[in-house]
C-alpha cells in the first residue's frame, strides 16, 4: 500500500489516499481509500482489472517497474505468445512481435500486474518469472 496526495472532494483539504493492488483468485484487484480529518468523509473504492492510471503511476513510482520473462523456445514460445496475447487482448501483429521477444522479457508493469500474468502462465505449463527492473538497467 502506498499514499497518493490529493484534495478532498468535499472540503478541498489535502488528504492521503491509501492505494494498492493485489491478485486474488486470479483477478487483478486495486483499491483506494481515505478518511478526511476535516470534514470526516470516508471513501473506499475497489476495482477489478487495471487500476486507474493515476493509481498505477503511483504504484510504479513507489514499488518500481517489474517485468515478465517467458522462458520458452521453438513451438512453445509461439504457444506462450498466443496464450499471453489472448490474456491481454493483443492483435495478431502484436502477438507476432511478442513472439520475437521470447525467450526473454515480454512485458513490464506493476508488481501485481506481472504476478497475475506469471501465475496464469505457470498454471498453464509455461516457464516464466518476474523480477523488478534495476534502475541502472536500460530499457528497449
Amino acid at each position: 500500500m502506498t499514499i497518493l496526495k490529493r484534495q478532498c472532494d468535499s472540503c478541498k483539504n489535502t488528504i492521503d489516499i491509501r492505494v494498492g493492488q493485489s491478485v486474488f483468485n486470479g483477478e487483478l484487484l486495486w483499491f483506494a481509500s481515505y478518511s478526511c480529518p476535516v470534514c470526516n468523509i470516508e471513501i473506499e473504492e475497489d476495482g477489478k482489472g487495471a487500476a486507474p492510471e493515476e493509481i498505477r503511476q503511483v504504484l510504479l513510482r513507489e514499488y518500481g517497474i517489474w517485468y515478465l520473462e517467458v522462458r520458452e523456445s521453438g513451438k512453445r514460445a509461439l504457444m506462450a505468445a498466443k496464450f499471453l496475447g489472448a490474456i491481454v487482448n493483443l492483435s495478431n501483429l502484436e502477438i507476432l512481435k511478442l513472439r520475437h521477444k521470447i525467450p526473454g522479457r515480454v512485458m513490464m508493469g506493476t508488481q501485481f500486474e506481472m504476478i497475475k500474468l506469471d501465475r496464469i502462465l505457470k498454471q498453464n505449463g509455461f516457464r516464466s518469472l518476474i523480477q523488478k527492473i534495476n534502475k541502472l538497467e536500460t530499457h528497449s
